[in-house]
């Protein structure tokens, strides 16, 4: 699994390629929950590093994240498009 290393405010964390079971273990959550649990696989944070994860770090955790599962901020527009 692909794995690479960014620091964030200072702090060093690994961030992992997620599997599928992963992903699909988060279907019935809710919004946050998602947020979270994906955050906590792909970085390794502890619960209450997660508690503690000012904003501005936590979008640049998640956003290595998505890009090493291979997300972009396009996949993203495309999913929250609507067509007229």
């Amino acid at each position: 699994m692909k794995e690479k290393i960014i620091e964030v405010n200072g702090k060093s964390y690994t961030i992992k390629q997620l599997k599928y079971k992963d992903i699909a273990a988060v279907a019935d959550l809710n919004k946050s929950e998602v947020a979270k649990s994906l955050l906590i696989k792909g970085t390794g944070l502890t619960d209450e590093e997660y508690e503690d994860l000012g904003m501005k770090d936590g979008i640049k955790l998640m956003s290595a994240v998505n890009e090493c599962n291979g997300l972009t901020d396009e996949d993203f527009q495309k999913a929250t498009q609507t067509k007229d």
